[in-house]
């Protein structure tokens, strides 16, 4: 479902407003990795996994 919408996204937003967009969404979603794992938020602070839904939604938000 978040494909489709980011799809919509890129349709309707200026790649400005796309762009401010996806860093308080990848800023966000970096925030809740980094807070969600680690030993003491130090260490492997991201997973692997969270990387890639983080690198999708990046690149699903970016103007082609």
């Amino acid at each position: 479902a978040w494909k489709m919408l980011a799809a919509e996204l890129r349709k309707v937003l200026t790649p400005a407003e796309l762009a401010a967009f996806r860093k308080d969404l990848l800023d966000q979603a970096k925030y809740v990795a980094e807070a969600s794992g680690g030993i003491l938020g130090t260490f492997l602070a991201v997973s692997g996994k969270e990387k890639k839904v983080i690198d999708a939604i990046a690149k699903a938000l970016t103007h082609e």
